[in-house]
């Protein structure tokens, strides 16, 4: 929050060398937030809410002669667990005004939320999943109670919880929703540990989901 589009942008760098990022393999996109934080991501700025998000900068460089892939047409559709668009949206709209002013609470993606929820319980606030993870994102027994959550089937309760930790881990990790994603699956230790996303199958599928219902949230935001 207030930083200069030169300090910005050296950060950003210095975070892309931190992680392994070479300057001839992506460029990274640096947007800064409708709340004031910036944001570092592949996502290119015609997939991005531009009410949310103003880029401020881009950092490394594409590979050169590089064939350009034709986009397929994207139909704005979230699945989730065989239920598809209208089911999901049905679902997802009694919780969206509270993720909202949640999201902007704790300084994180509103679109990035709804795609955690959407990726771990399908906008189901009773989901249990056989590792005992429970609630609209899928919290842990330990982790709720470290983040005073008391009932975890409480969508209010839950969703605070969960969110206020997603806003802490993506300001850990520089507003990299990738990182980010992938500390609240395998923990933030095990990002530091391999300086990037863990080489975890389950991991690695994880934020492939998300970050594939993230864009088409922010698409659909976009028009």
């Amino acid at each position: 929050m207030g930083l200069s589009r030169k300090s910005v942008l050296v950060a950003g760098l210095s975070f892309s060398i931190l992680f392994g990022a070479s300057a001839a393999q992506a460029k990274t996109y640096v947007y800064k937030h409708l709340d004031g934080t910036v944001w570092h991501t592949d996502i290119i700025p015609s997939k991005v809410d531009k009410q949310e998000y103003k880029l401020i900068g881009v950092i490394n460089t594409p590979k050169p002669r590089k064939k350009k892939k034709v986009a397929k047409k994207s139909t704005h559709v979230v699945s989730c667990g065989g239920k598809k668009d209208k089911s999901m949206k049905a679902r997802a709209a009694k919780y969206e005004p509270l993720i909202n002013r949640l999201a902007q609470q704790y300084s994180i993606s509103k679109h990035l939320v709804m795609a955690v929820v959407a990726t771990e319980s399908c906008f189901d606030s009773k989901a249990e999943s056989s590792a005992g993870a429970q609630g609209l994102m899928q919290l842990m027994p330990i982790t709720a109670r470290e983040l005073g959550v008391k009932d975890v089937f409480d969508h209010e309760q839950n969703l605070r919880g969960g969110i206020e930790y997603l806003g802490k881990l993506s300001k850990r990790f520089n507003y990299n929703p990738k990182l980010t994603l992938a500390a609240y699956n395998a923990g933030p230790g095990n990002v530091v540990k391999y300086k990037g996303i863990p080489p975890f199958p389950e991991t690695r599928d994880y934020v492939e989901k998300v970050m594939s219902k993230f864009l088409l949230y922010m698409e659909s935001a976009a028009g």
